[in-house]
């Protein structure tokens, strides 16, 4: 059997990153990427791009186009093994990081891709980022503005991406009910992603 490729989406606060971490369980060989913890780390890096991106991102601008593929995919290139599970957390988010990713799975031979679509609605998710930010003190959750503007930013770019793939023959789509208890959800992901059929 091919390897296979698992993508996590969802909008912000629909609780993406707290699945990928209890996947792991489920899928121990499996190599896990998570995109957003990826460019945190390349941006911390003490060189002209990373100090060039921080300071994007402060001001509240988007990073570059080029920047997403230029992170993730050397660091593929570099730890994932020939028939290794992938497990991608946060990508892609945009058309060009869906045609970037798409190409670079045609060219690693990897035809079955599932993605796990966690669907939660933008009030429930506002109010998640809302508790995170005060108890945290993540600064993408501080404001707001900038929690909203985050939210239509997700379904401006990101669900027309996740339709896109819903239409390719290498995907499957699988929608999961994000309002679940986070215990629910993880049976529903594991269920998905250990049998042929939907959860």
């Amino acid at each position: 059997m091919s390897p296979r490729t698992i993508l996590m989406l969802g909008r912000p606060g629909s609780g993406k990153s707290t699945q990928f971490e209890l996947l792991k369980q489920a899928l121990p060989s499996a190599h896990f990427l998570s995109f957003g913890t990826l460019v945190r780390a390349f941006m911390q890096q003490d060189h002209e791009a990373g100090r060039r991106a921080r300071a994007l991102l402060e001001a509240g601008k988007m990073l570059p186009k080029f920047l997403s593929t230029a992170v993730w995919a050397p660091y593929l290139f570099a730890h994932l093994l020939p028939d290794q599970d992938l497990v991608i957390e946060g990508a892609p988010r945009q058309p060009f990081e869906a045609e970037s990713l798409d190409s670079f799975l045609e060219f690693y031979g990897r035809e079955e891709v599932i993605v796990i679509n966690l669907e939660v609605p933008a009030e429930v998710a506002i109010a998640r980022l809302v508790e995170r930010g005060n108890a945290e003190g993540r600064a993408d959750d501080a404001a707001l503005e900038s929690i909203t503007s985050r939210q239509t930013w997700y379904e401006e770019e990101t669900v027309p991406v996740i339709e896109g793939m819903r239409a390719a023959a290498r995907y499957r789509v699988l929608d999961i009910d994000g309002t679940q208890t986070i215990e629910d959800i993880a049976r529903a992901i594991t269920r998905a992603v250990t049998s042929s059929g939907a959860p």
